[in-house]
């Protein structure tokens, strides 16, 4: 593996944990009626989006860091909020 590889790796990993913990978020907002803070939730959901997606076009063996970050994210807010 080579140093860019795993760099982006880690950047997809990282970022999906914050999408994750950004659609919990925006799940919760929507659920108790708060407009304003779903929408920013949505900015920000569909920006790191397009950043893992142009990253996965490019090479398809970055999805698995996307799906383990993915699940970390749902986690620790799930976990976090009992």
């Amino acid at each position: 593996m080579n140093k860019e590889y795993i760099l982006n790796s880690l950047m997809i990993f990282s970022i999906m944990v914050i999408v994750d913990v950004i659609w919990t978020l925006y799940l919760s907002s929507v659920q108790n009626n708060k407009p304003f803070s779903a929408g920013l939730c949505s900015i920000f959901i569909y920006l790191t989006s397009a950043i893992t997606t142009t990253k996965w076009v490019e090479n398809k063996n970055y999805i698995l860091p996307a799906l383990v970050g993915a699940f970390l994210g749902t986690y620790l807010v799930v976990k976090y909020k009992k």
